[in-house]
C-alpha cells in the first residue's frame, strides 16, 4: 500500500499507487481534480502537489525516493514492480536498496528489467560472433568515423587500439538509439566499434540518433578494412 492525495484548483483525490487495476486508476483521479493535461504519463509529483497519507513497510522505500520532479507515472512503475510475486525478484530488489544502487524511482524499473534479463542470458546464453568475421555498416558517432553491427561481438577477438560500445533503444524499440554504454543488458540494439575513445559517465552517454550518429551511404566493410582507414592511435583524446 502507498496511498496518496493529490490537488489542483481546490479539489482534492486520494487513491492508492499499488493498485491491481492499472494507471487508469490514477489518471481518473486526474480527471476528478480537473487537471487539464493530455499526457498524463509526464505529469510530475509537484504539479499537483503530491502527498503521501499511508503507506505499508515494503513501500516506505519508494515514498522516500520521491522528489517534487518525480514522474507520477514512475512512481507507480516502482509500486508495480515491488507488487511482483517473484520472490527471488523482491530480493534482488531488495538487494539493490541495502547497496543504495537505487537512488530514483526509475532505477527501480531498471533494476526489474536487469533482473529479467539476467533471468533470460541463463535459460537462453547470448550468441556472441567474431568481429573479425562480419561486415559493418560505416557511421559516424560524435562526428567520428565508426562501425556498427546489430549483433553482439565476442570482445576477446578485438585488435588492441579498437574501442568496443553497445547501444541501446528507446523501450518501444522502434530502433532509436538513446544510449551508448560499455555493456547495455536491457533493449540491446548493436555494438559499436571505433578506434577513437568515448568519454562515457558512469559507463554510459545518453545519446540523440538524430544528432549524433551519422548511418552513412557507404558500402558494408570488415574490420580489418576500416584498420586500414582508421588505424588505433593510442595519443587520441576522448570525444567529447
Amino acid at each position: 500500500m502507498l496511498k496518496a492525495i493529490i490537488e489542483n484548483n481546490g479539489k482534492r483525490a486520494y487513491f492508492d499507487f499499488c493498485t491491481n487495476k492499472g494507471f487508469g486508476v490514477i489518471i481518473n483521479a486526474l480527471k476528478r481534480i480537473d487537471y487539464d493535461n493530455s499526457d498524463y504519463y509526464s505529469i510530475k509529483a509537484k504539479d499537483v502537489n503530491l502527498r503521501f497519507t499511508a503507506q505499508t513497510d515494503r513501500f516506505h522505500a519508494i515514498k522516500d525516493l520521491v522528489q517534487s520532479e518525480t514522474s507520477i507515472h514512475d512512481i507507480f512503475i516502482a509500486c508495480q514492480t515491488l507488487l511482483d510475486t517473484d520472490k527471488y525478484l523482491l530480493l534482488y530488489i531488495e538487494e539493490k536498496f541495502k547497496n543504495k544502487e537505487i537512488q530514483s524511482v526509475i532505477d527501480v524499473r531498471f533494476h526489474e528489467q536487469l533482473y529479467y534479463a539476467n533471468q533470460m542470458e541463463k535459460e537462453h546464453p547470448t550468441v556472441v560472433l567474431n568481429p573479425n568475421d562480419l561486415k559493418y555498416d560505416q557511421i559516424t558517432i560524435f562526428n567520428k568515423e565508426a562501425l556498427f553491427t546489430p549483433s553482439r561481438i565476442d570482445r576477446s577477438k578485438i585488435p588492441k587500439g579498437v574501442y568496443v560500445y553497445e547501444t541501446m533503444c528507446d523501450d518501444g524499440s522502434y530502433g532509436e538509439i538513446i544510449m551508448l554504454a560499455k555493456t547495455v543488458h536491457v533493449n540491446f540494439w548493436g555494438t559499436i566499434l571505433t578506434t577513437n575513445k568515448i568519454a562515457l559517465t558512469n559507463g554510459y552517454r545518453d545519446v540523440e540518433e538524430e544528432k549524433d550518429i551519422d548511418f552513412l551511404e557507404k558500402p558494408n566493410i570488415n574490420l580489418k578494412e576500416f584498420l586500414e582507414k582508421n588505424p588505433p592511435n593510442k595519443n587520441k583524446e576522448f570525444v567529447r
